[in-house]
């Protein structure tokens, strides 16, 4: 009697420490298995700057060119994050008057928008945008207006001031 006792006890015992055991291991391999990433969550920071860049009055920019303006524009971008920057809304569609290089950069540097010839001398408006890549990324918004502004500002486009 005092014998199958032992055995009952040593076999309780041995399940116990096996099942201790197992859940111990367990415990240590899901918490050496997980991959532990710090995020920046900080918001990008991107500064916009060229000579004849004005206020648009809603946080972005907009630039007022003369109807015969054609050439190369300058836009210095300053930024902690990667950016891109994208040709946006041109109101004469089959017209690609405006054209960027380069279109992404990391940090700072400058872009420069090409404006085409205004053959037609019909007024444009066209956009160009500079987005960043990061966790919170920010995005500028810089409306080109070519032509009578003050024409254009009566119709009553978005984004004008």
């Amino acid at each position: 009697m005092y014998g199958k006792c032992i055995l009952n006890i040593t076999i309780k015992s041995f399940f116990m420490k096996t099942f201790f055991i197992m859940i111990l291991s367990s415990l240590i391999l899901m918490t050496s298995c997980k991959e532990e990433i710090e995020e920046n969550w900080n918001i990008d920071s991107l500064t916009i700057s060229c000579e004849s860049l004005q206020d648009a009055g809603d946080g972005n920019l907009k630039m007022t060119l003369p109807t015969e303006f054609s050439g190369t524009l300058k836009l210095n971008v300053e930024s902690n994050s990667t950016w891109a920057a994208e040709v946006g809304d041109i109101t004469i569609q089959d017209e690609q008057w405006i054209t960027l290089s380069p279109v992404e950069g990391e940090g700072n540097g400058t872009i420069d928008i090409n404006i085409a010839p205004n053959h037609s001398a019909a007024d444009r408006i066209g956009s160009v945008v500079v987005t960043t890549s990061g966790n919170i990324p920010v995005k500028k918004t810089i409306t080109l207006i070519q032509g009578n502004t003050d024409d254009m500002l009566s119709i009553g486009f978005d984004g004008i001031v």
